[in-house]
Formats: structure tokens, C-alpha cells, sequence
């Protein structure tokens, strides 16, 4: 319980001295731009760990197919220029770590672990409590205590992996063809500048380029 204690406290200092400052993005001109060939709103729905998160969506009004590649979006301020994130590159980064995790194996544990490799871990452990004086149940309850606290770590970090997968597979703007005379619209996301302004989305369709002008205030 002590050990419970402790962490409990640890994480209330924590969250009582770290303030995070939140930029939110005001757009300055108009949502929509419309062309010949295309029309393309943008609209800022917030942050997502720790990037903009913008719904792009994509009207194609000529009568040829438009290939759509979100990573080459981007953005401009007066120094940089910033691409959006890859949907591609990152849907692989998530399902890598995913795997990893899945295989990953609890060090407390002794499910997984063998007779003789138990029998070993004993002694060391036995050896340990009485060179320094420790009662063996006492250290069978901190392995105990320490075996349940990493499958909650482990499982809230395998959580957060699984659920920024849904969005990239389920919410993200992914590459894509879009027929004639059809709509295409997903999330787009940015890695977030805290050194500017104003920022400028480019988004190229074709030979057409489309642009809207945000403010950054906090």
C-alpha cells in the first residue's frame, strides 16, 4: 500500500507543477476555396496529441480522377514550412510498437517462467532478503504488488496505441483517388509551431493550390 501512496503523490506534484499552454488556431480568411476543378474546405477542430487537427474536406468537380496525398500538405509561417503528418509512415510506426507490446513479457511474472527458473529466481531472491535482512514475504508482496502494477502500465500504454491506430485507419485522411464529380474528407494532422503567429495551409490538388490563412493566440 505504501508503495501506492507514494506514486499517488508523485503524480499530484507532477500534475501541480507542470502547466501546459494550449495554442487554438482562429481562421482569418474564408473555410472554403473554390475552383474549376476542386473545392476544398478546411476546417480546425483542435489539438491531438499535441498536433493541429484540421477536417480537410475535398470536392472533385472535374470530370477526371484527382489522386489525393495528404502528407503533402503543409504549412508556412514566416521562417518554416511544415508538412502534415504522413498517415502511411505512421499507421506502420503504431502497428510496429503494437506488435512489440503484444509480445512484450511481464519480468514480475512467474506464468511464463519455468520450474527451474523459479526455483533459481527463489534463491537469488532468499539469498538477497537475508543478506540484507528482508522478510521473504514481504518481497513476495512487493513482486506481487509490482507484477499487477506493470500489466496496468502495459496495458494503458497498449491502449494508447490502439486507439491512435483507430483514428489513422478510421478518422485520418488517407491517400486516396477521388472520381469525378465525388467528396472525400478526413482528419489532417500538423505538428504543432509555437513560434509564430499565423500560419499558412497549402494544400496542392493537381496543379491547383489552395490556401488558408490561421492566427495562433494562446
Amino acid at each position: 500500500m505504501r508503495y501506492k501512496v507514494s506514486l499517488c503523490i508523485l503524480f499530484i506534484l507532477a500534475g501541480c507543477t507542470t502547466t501546459q499552454r494550449i495554442p487554438m488556431l482562429y481562421r482569418i480568411e474564408n473555410d472554403t476555396t473554390v475552383s474549376n476543378n476542386q473545392e476544398v474546405k478546411v476546417d480546425y477542430k483542435g489539438l491531438y496529441n499535441q498536433n493541429y487537427k484540421f477536417k480537410v474536406s475535398i470536392h472533385n468537380k472535374s470530370n477526371d480522377s484527382i489522386f489525393v496525398t495528404p502528407s503533402s500538405f503543409k504549412y508556412s509561417t514566416d521562417s518554416t514550412s511544415i508538412n502534415a503528418i504522413n498517415p502511411e509512415e505512421r499507421i506502420e510506426e503504431l502497428e510496429l510498437k503494437r506488435d512489440g507490446l503484444i509480445n512484450e513479457k511481464n519480468p514480475y511474472s512467474l506464468a511464463d517462467k519455468s520450474v527451474k527458473e523459479i526455483v533459481v529466481d527463489g534463491l537469488v531472491t532468499g539469498t538477497i532478503g537475508l543478506i540484507f535482512g528482508i522478510d521473504p514475504e514481504e518481497m513476495e508482496t512487493q513482486r506481487e504488488y509490482d507484477e499487477d502494477y506493470w500489466y496496468d502500465e502495459h496495458y494503458g500504454r497498449l491502449k494508447k496505441v490502439n486507439k491512435e491506430l483507430y483514428f489513422w485507419n478510421n478518422d485520418a485522411l488517407l491517400p486516396c483517388m477521388i472520381p469525378p464529380k465525388t467528396k472525400s474528407s478526413g482528419q489532417v494532422l500538423f505538428p504543432v509551431s509555437s513560434d509564430t503567429n499565423e500560419i499558412r495551409i497549402e494544400i496542392q490538388l493537381q496543379d491547383d493550390l489552395y490556401n488558408f490563412r490561421f492566427v495562433q493566440r494562446y
